[in-house]
């Protein structure tokens, strides 16, 4: 807890200048440091800090169809439920503070997808079942699943590793690494395009594990999206 409180106060005490409007006779001011990677968000209800988290701001951009919005009982946070062509999107939206009202059902958005996990190790390929019943080898294989016992932005996920950089927030090394989520098939099975994702680790949540390119790698992790004035994909 101290050390949320501590990335809390030096989002507020770093950001230029506040995002400010009033809503329901409320004044809600959201602070975020400008980076081209990682950094953070305060949210603050008549100058009182009211939630604040993580926010990656170089996810990959997706157009992502609008189906609904779980707005938080405190009307500044809230989850998107959508999808990208046939595959679920769920995830936090990072500026829900800002973006509250604006969203229409079956519209689509350009969103730039990231994520933090909690935990990660590399996978060794096996041999498992398809519904099907056939033998199918994990290797390389990109899959997403709901975790039961978390939030709806949460998930268990398996990915092949594009890409990895190194990058320091707030005192911590992470790992910055671009990962497939899923991978979109056609009618006949045959591989249409990836659907890949910026997916941010703390290196104290590897447990010494460094990620490589071409590593399988598996764990659970936080989906969040922020809304993107881009269009079209873009790592």
């Amino acid at each position: 807890m101290e050390e949320v409180r501590r990335i809390l106060a030096w989002a507020v005490n770093e950001a230029a200048t506040p995002e400010t409007r009033e809503s329901n006779g409320r004044e809600i001011s959201a602070y975020i440091p400008e980076s081209d990677r990682l950094t953070a968000c305060a949210v603050t209800v008549d100058r009182t800090i009211s939630t604040g988290y993580p926010v990656a701001v170089d996810g990959v951009v997706h157009e992502v169809r609008l189906h609904g919005v779980e707005e938080w009982a405190n009307g500044i946070e809230g989850q998107i439920v959508g999808s990208l062509d046939d595959a679920v999107m769920r995830f936090f939206d990072v500026r829900y503070y800002r973006n509250a009202g604006a969203y229409r059902t079956g519209d689509t958005y350009p969103f730039a997808l990231a994520a933090f996990v909690y935990v990660l190790y590399r996978a060794e390929p096996r041999t498992i079942a398809d519904r099907g019943g056939r033998e199918v080898v994990t290797r390389n294989m990109a899959a997403y699943v709901p975790l039961p016992e978390g939030d709806i932005d949460d998930f268990a996920f398996y990915s092949p590793v594009k890409d990895v950089e190194r990058v320091r927030f707030c005192g911590k090394t992470f790992y910055r690494l671009i990962v497939p989520l899923c991978r979109l098939r056609d009618e006949d099975g045959e591989y249409r395009r990836d659907i890949d994702i910026a997916l941010y680790a703390a290196e104290y949540v590897t447990g010494g594990y460094v990620p490589r390119v071409g590593d399988d790698i598996q764990g659970v992790l936080w989906m969040q999206g922020a809304l993107s004035p881009r269009r079209g994909r873009d790592r």
